[in-house]
């Protein structure tokens, strides 16, 4: 079985008018040249990300293969939204961070896995506002026969 990376195509955009563009920039994974961009609720077919909960920056939730193949290395992009308490006021900086986080494990079709993610540093205590968590599938590995490979469903996804 060939691997073909699969992922999102608007991703830059959501994350540009989110003012997150730049953070974006540094976190961002890799683009292979065999890159194949499908629409976003084809990830969201291929993967199902459940039971998502967060406990102060703690986001733990589990992975699902929504597939007819195996998926590895699925890519989770955790957003930590800011929202000021007066949004027609909003202060001078954001706080809002982006993470992209692996599950990296082979799933098989029906096959979930459990992921926690921890901020290498903690989210800022403010009175001002607060943040607001979002988990989304950014990008996964499908393993695909031999004999298509070279279809254009093999690439990133």
């Amino acid at each position: 079985m060939n691997a073909a990376r699969i992922a999102a195509p608007v991703l830059g955009v959501v994350l540009a008018s989110a003012g997150l563009a730049s953070a974006a920039a540094d976190a961002a994974p890799p683009v292979a040249p065999d890159a194949v961009v499908v629409p976003r609720d084809t990830l969201a077919r291929d993967v199902t990300v459940r039971d998502v909960r967060v406990d102060g920056a703690t986001v733990t939730g589990t992975a699902v293969n929504s597939s007819a193949r195996p998926l590895r290395d699925v890519t989770l992009l955790v957003r930590y939204t800011w929202l000021w308490n007066d949004e027609r006021h909003p202060g001078k900086d954001t706080v809002s961070r982006v993470a992209y986080v692996t599950v990296p494990v082979e799933l098989r079709p029906g096959e979930s896995k459990t992921f926690t993610y921890r901020p290498d540093r903690p989210l800022p205590a403010r009175r001002d506002g607060r943040f607001a968590s979002k988990v989304d599938v950014a990008e996964v590995v499908a393993l695909v026969p031999e004999r298509e490979a070279g279809r254009a469903t093999a690439g990133r996804r």
